[in-house]
């Protein structure tokens, strides 16, 4: 009567809140990689996106996937190693999560981008129409603006299918 009882509720709980601090160090990882693979516009996926491929040497299982291993190889800790031996479903590595993955970082890089321009005294956009291979017209959409350092900025803000700016109009 005199030891400490332990609840199973709480335990559980704690096992719960360690595996969730551990994906999201996982997750800040495979985040990492992406946005470095965009600064640098490095390609995320190769010839094969299927899971299946991911330890096979003789595919090329993407640029994203051979980042993630090479920091597996070299950390240190034991986390990382443990991403690429997690079960298939849960590797956060999907064509899909990925997709989910840059889409996030999209949103969360034009909304810091639209304060910097809403911040700005003074601001102009740039809009030209081209055509791409395909014969689609389309409009690069850039942003100059001047930043609270008085220097002249210009911000690609993305490419915009001319048949969804007619239909905005």
């Amino acid at each position: 009567m005199e030891q400490k009882i332990n609840f199973i509720d709480l335990n559980l709980n704690k096992v719960v809140d360690e595996q969730v601090k551990k994906n999201r160090e996982i997750l800040k990882l495979i985040v990492l990689a992406i946005i470095m693979c965009g600064k640098q516009n490095i390609p995320l996926r190769g010839h094969r996106d299927d899971s299946f491929y991911y330890e096979n040497e003789n595919s090329n299982s993407g640029n994203l996937q051979s980042i993630l291993k090479l920091i597996s190889d070299c950390a240190e800790n034991n986390l990382v190693n443990r991403r690429i031996a997690t079960p298939k479903n849960s590797t956060y590595c999907s064509k899909t999560i990925q997709n989910e993955l840059i889409n996030i970082c999209n949103d969360i890089i034009v909304s810091k981008l639209k304060y910097e321009v809403k911040k700005a005294k003074f601001f102009s956009i740039l809009a030209d129409e081209a055509s791409d291979v395909s014969n689609m017209e389309q409009m690069p959409l850039v942003l100059r603006f001047v930043n609270d350092n008085c220097e002249i900025c210009e911000l690609f803000f993305g490419i915009i299918p001319c048949d969804a700016c007619l239909e905005k109009l």
